[in-house]
């Protein structure tokens, strides 16, 4: 099969935001967890809920901090509901803007 010279396979065209990414993981619960004060049982992981970074989202904006069960692993999670029953199952915004814009707006007040 040949390839079209168009279709870029493999890494991403989008750069990532690598000291945000890191910021999220190192330093955030668990959006899910601590809006529920719920006690958070995995990592935390950087999930690009707004829009993917293969539909051209970037990081900053577009992520949230989510434990591994709130991401892929539980029932309720993002990948298993999928955005617009994650939101109104986790009581958020439809499209999870306004979270994703408080956590991009807590890093850059944090001055890092």
């Amino acid at each position: 099969m040949k390839q079209s010279p168009l279709v870029r396979r493999g890494k991403s065209p989008f750069p990532r935001d690598e000291a945000f990414l890191k910021w999220v993981r190192d330093t955030q619960p668990c959006y899910i967890c601590a809006k529920f004060n719920w006690r958070q049982k995995t990592v935390t992981v950087p999930g690009h809920v707004v829009r993917t970074r293969g539909a051209g989202g970037g990081d900053k904006g577009f992520c949230l901090p989510l434990c591994l069960d709130h991401e892929t692993l539980a029932g309720d999670s993002f990948h298993t509901l999928g955005r617009t029953d994650f939101a109104r199952h986790h009581e958020l915004s439809p499209d999870l803007r306004t979270e994703a814009g408080e956590i991009a707006d807590r890093y850059d007040a944090e001055g890092t």
